[in-house]
């Protein structure tokens, strides 16, 4: 059984921490309920004052524990685990004002995260809603970077004429809906521990890794081909004539076969090696070529329908795709490279020898100028 672990930024306003403990304490809203086992609080000097003048000089956390009808000590918020930011020197950050608090802040915070959700005995239960909008900023990143699938992130809701009274800390009444409160649970694209396991690493180098590994990662957005160039932005490839043939034979074919551009691979976008070979027999190769080279220049003669019956022109094929995927993989991260190369697709798991030559590419991003 994992323990649950609490973990907020809080800013001046301690209520948000009661409000939050309240939901998941409280029988009334038993759809979310749940017990932590450790409370994690982040705030500047002034906010972790606040906060506890308020659970403990104030008495709000033993009213809170009382209103639950629990034994006191029941909700684990302990002193010690009010963390304050630090900046550069180790000293408290009174406020997140400037870019320098922000960024230490912002280091503390992913530090925090990253310890707990390292444990993988733990599940972490993170509130979006305290403090600044940078705090919110930050814990949303953090947890992109840091959580795993089965930790959340919520963001707590209370009764518009009760967001701006100092003194509701949380309901008197659960059942009353002037009290009502709603928690709403963020979904987060949880990136980084199934991007990298350098998960350790500085976070703001392994941000920009991160950053420069999806931008890598990033699929095509255009493709256009003008005779034996297919480019995309910036990235362009040049193909010897004859390999642009094959290649745009192959691109033709997703794009005519009606698949998504999420289809692995099937009978209708992709082609055996036999078959391709016997589009290059029947003239369809050659008269790709003719498309965008001068009619004067040709990379083979076309095939004899009577005399060249019997050849195998299989080997033609296997040449001119491994020239393309050489070609290709010479920007081993290129966009081009992922999208363009060819692959081969075992469709019947029958026949393990019997391959498919797909190119995997978004059918509507093609644009063939000439």
């Amino acid at each position: 059984m994992r323990n649950e672990v609490f973990i907020a930024v809080v800013g001046t306003s301690p209520q948000v921490v009661t409000e939050a403990l309240y939901y998941f304490y409280c029988d009334a809203y038993p759809e979310h309920q749940r017990k932590f086992d450790r409370v994690i609080l982040i705030s500047t000097e002034e906010g972790q004052k606040i906060l506890k003048e308020d659970l403990w000089d104030n008495h709000k956390l033993e009213e809170l524990e009382k209103a639950l009808k629990l034994e006191p000590g029941t909700v684990p918020v302990r002193k010690l685990d009010i963390l304050c930011f630090k900046d550069n020197e180790g000293n408290p950050i009174q406020d997140l004002r400037t870019t320098e608090n922000n960024m230490n802040s912002l280091a503390q915070l992913f530090e925090v995260v990253m310890l707990w959700t390292s444990d993988p005995n733990t599940r972490v239960t993170a509130l979006l809603s305290g403090g600044r909008k940078t705090m919110s900023a930050f814990m949303a990143l953090a947890f992109q970077l840091y959580a795993r699938d089965h930790d959340e992130m919520f963001h707590v809701l209370v009764p518009d004429d009760k967001m701006y009274n100092k003194n509701w800390f949380f309901p008197s009444d659960p059942h009353n809906p002037d009290e009502k409160l709603e928690v709403s649970f963020i979904p987060v694209i949880k990136v980084g521990r199934y991007l990298t396991n350098r998960i350790t690493l500085d976070p703001f180098k392994m941000v920009k890794e991160l950053q420069e590994k999806l931008i890598r990662n990033a699929p095509l957005q255009e493709l256009k081909i003008e005779g034996n160039i297919f480019s995309s932005g910036i990235e362009k490839v040049i193909l010897e004539p004859r390999d642009a043939a094959f290649l745009r034979y192959l691109i033709m074919r997703r794009k005519d076969s009606g698949c998504n551009d999420d289809c692995p691979g099937c009978e209708k976008c992709g082609i055996t090696p036999f078959d391709l070979s016997m589009e290059y027999f029947n003239g369809k190769i050659h008269d790709i070529y003719d498309s965008f080279m001068c009619k004067d220049r040709h990379f083979a003669e076309r095939p004899d329908p009577v005399k060249d019956k019997s050849k195998d022109f299989t080997p033609v094929v296997h040449q001119s795709i491994s020239r393309i995927k050489h070609k290709l993989e010479e920007n081993e991260h290129s966009n081009l490279n992922k999208s363009l190369k060819p692959y081969k697709a075992h469709l019947d798991m029958t026949q393990r020898k019997k391959c498919w030559y797909v190119v995997k590419i978004d059918p509507l991003i093609i644009e063939i100028v000439k």
